[in-house]
């Protein structure tokens, strides 16, 4: 396959570098242009045809570099005097007959003529005023050319590769057709999306409103109950200012001295009295004192009652311990028990299902999310108000408005 073509001075063009893509590769322009030049070019390189007119005016030297995707180059120029020369990959063939070309550029290059009936057919080159090759010949030479063309397999599998390219480009056509269906059917199914966000403005404003009017009452009601407040404590004072209005005046006030001293010395007295009271008593309760004995058996019944209490007290903190223990819970049979973890299987393989749609839906939210964002990259602003969107704010307000739908 060609991967470039060079062409200096060669009939219009001063200087041109082509380079054909894979498959096919069309030339436009306006008449004129140098379109034919280019395959003028290319059959001179390929058969070193008659080149006498292929000079561009007032130059000195022309020439035509192809390379192909396998490495090669291959160089035809031509002076203003002397004949055409060759040089293929650094190899250097001048001297040339008429007409004639070096064997390495066919094995190089892969663009001969096909012998065919006592002549040579160009299948690679068209011309512009003539029709296709052997369109204009009659069956047997067609039917000899296929028949000793080695290019004839190629033909035959570049003409199922050109019906398979035709299928899959209706293929492909098909599908846009129903992309594009569908997307006007959600575009349709969008239309009244700005009817909706303006009832749903609307609606949030009257929500506001309400919330102030809500607060709005509340302060006025804790107002109300303030005032009853007030006027029950204003009641209450005006009966108490009536009540004291019908008592007398005060007595005058005394000196109080003398007064103060009495009763201090008669609190005196009385504890004085009060714990003289008490000690008479507990003189009254009192035995005659006890003989004296040998203290030793005392002392003996002393430790071993100290002992007794020590072990009673370890057993009563035992007996509570045992006491704080739960008894021992009730044997469960086995066929109970096998349905227990059945269910307990089957419960995990739910929360698992569950799991697995959990990461679902969060892949399907992340590829949303991807989406909006591209969306509104490419739509930076309201297509109907012309308002500037921004990704999050647009994804806060729609789960807002789906948190507020499913609320209601």
């Amino acid at each position: 396959m060609i991967a470039r073509i060079e062409l200096e001075n060669f009939m219009s063009h001063g200087h041109t570098v082509i380079e054909p893509a894979r498959g096919l590769t069309v030339l436009v322009g306006p008449n004129n242009c140098g379109k034919s030049a280019v395959i003028a070019a290319l059959q001179i390189l390929s058969h070193n045809e008659n080149s006498t007119y292929v000079l561009r005016h007032e130059t000195r030297k022309c020439q035509v570099r192809v390379t192909t995707d396998q490495g090669d180059t291959i160089l035809w120029r031509r002076g203003k005097s002397g004949g055409p020369a060759y040089e293929i990959n650094g190899t250097t063939y001048d001297r040339l007959k008429s007409a004639g070309q070096p064997e390495e550029l066919d094995r190089v290059l892969r663009l001969p003529k096909v012998a065919c009936d006592r002549d040579e057919v160009d299948i690679h080159f068209g011309e512009q005023k003539s029709p296709v090759f052997l369109i204009r010949d009659s069956a047997r030479t067609a039917a000899d050319f296929f028949a000793s063309s080695s290019d004839a397999g190629r033909m035959m599998k570049m003409q199922s590769l050109h019906k398979q390219k035709v299928r899959d480009a209706k293929r492909e056509q098909k599908t846009r057709c129903q992309e594009r269906d569908e997307w006007r059917r959600q575009v349709e199914l969008l239309e009244p999306v700005p009817e909706i966000e303006q009832t749903f403005e609307q609606v949030c404003q009257w929500g506001s409103e309400i919330e102030r009017l809500q607060g709005a009452m509340a302060d006025l009601q804790e107002q109300i109950t303030t005032g009853r407040h007030i006027a029950r404590e204003h009641e209450v004072l005006e009966l108490k200012r009536e009540c004291l209005g019908e008592l007398a005046p005060l007595p005058a006030w005394q000196p109080a001295d003398e007064l103060q001293r009495l009763l201090e010395d008669c609190r005196r007295a009385e504890r004085v009295a009060g714990r003289l009271q008490q000690e008479q008593e507990c003189l009254l309760s009192l035995e005659s004192p006890p003989s004296f004995h040998a203290c030793a058996d005392v002392a003996d019944m002393i430790r071993q009652l100290g002992k007794t209490e020590t072990e009673l007290q370890s057993q009563h903190q035992a007996g509570s311990l045992l006491q704080s223990i739960e008894p021992p819970p009730a044997w469960i049979p086995s066929d109970r028990l096998q349905v227990c973890l059945a269910g307990i299987r089957k419960q995990q393989g739910e929360l698992e299902k569950l799991d697995q749609a959990r990461r679902e839906t969060e892949r399907q939210w992340a590829k949303v999310k991807s989406e909006i964002e591209q969306w509104v990259a490419q739509n930076p602003s309201c297509p109907a108000c012309g308002q500037a969107l921004d990704a999050q704010d647009w994804m806060a307000h729609r789960q807002h408005l789906k948190t507020g739908v499913a609320d209601g």
